[in-house]
């Protein structure tokens, strides 16, 4: 009888989690839809406006800085999400959230004064070493059929590239109408499920807000769009998903698989 009572609570549980994993993501999708909105004249105002030359793929001159309503809208919506729901956060996950405010900041700042190329490089190098720093780095993948391949010494220096190739590789997709907002919606999403069946609930959460997130962005990036996501959105989405490889990438933890991630 109390094997039954304990699984039904365990069940319970679960099927509370679920419901905040669905509900949450969809107050960060309003509130991203919304501050986008807001972001769309305020660029237009400010002229922070991308202007197309001969490399571009959009015609238009379209604003830019629209990636600033779901830097904005994850860490609040996620911290009152783990509040709530009294989840514990992955060590090293104070060092995450500071490596990725230091990036979209600068990125902001590169939006609308087009910072130098050595400028940017340097905070991406400055928040690869602070994540290193305060969460460590990756020893170990799990290859397709759950093999684990450990990385030994070559797991310092590969970090360190991963994070910051992966912070810069987003900007790139920028150029292209939806294409960084929908990729970005299918990972965290595969990530947040492939977290909520393994148990891990910080993860699932934090990855699923950022899908809601980014699709309540979406609209305003779809094509033709009316704002882009810019350096502050991209480069934010490029350290957090390589962010989320080394904090699950611990000793005390299971981690994601590295397609995913």
């Amino acid at each position: 009888m109390a094997g039954n009572c304990s699984r039904n609570e365990e069940s319970g549980e679960a099927l509370i989690n679920l419901f905040f994993l669905i509900i949450l993501p969809l107050f960060s999708c309003g509130l991203a839809w919304f501050l986008s909105f807001k972001l769309r004249h305020w660029a237009q105002q400010a002229r922070l406006i991308d202007i197309p030359n001969e490399r571009s793929s959009h015609r238009e001159t379209t604003p830019r800085g629209g990636g600033l309503s779901f830097v904005i809208a994850v860490p609040l919506m996620t911290a009152i999400g783990v509040s709530w729901l009294g989840l514990t956060r992955l060590p090293g996950t104070w060092a995450f959230l500071a490596g990725c405010l230091l990036i979209a900041v600068v990125s902001l700042g590169d939006d609308c004064w087009r910072l130098p190329i050595l400028v940017r490089f340097g905070v991406h190098v400055a928040g690869a070493l602070i994540l290193i720093a305060g969460a460590g780095w990756i020893r170990e993948v799990e290859l397709p059929g759950g093999t684990l391949f450990p990385l030994h010494g070559w797991g310092l220096p590969l970090t360190f590239f991963w994070i910051v190739g992966l912070t810069n590789a987003y900007n790139f997709m920028d150029g292209i109408d939806g294409l960084a907002a929908g990729q970005a919606i299918i990972a965290a999403g595969t990530i947040s499920w492939l977290a909520h069946l393994e148990g891990q609930g910080f993860v699932a959460l934090a990855t699923a807000i950022l899908a809601g997130s980014v699709l309540g962005f979406l609209p305003h990036n779809w094509p033709p769009a009316r704002i882009f996501m810019g350096d502050v959105g991209s480069a934010f989405l490029g350290f957090t998903f390589s962010g989320w490889a080394v904090l699950t990438n611990r000793s005390d933890t299971k981690p994601l698989p590295f397609m995913v991630v």
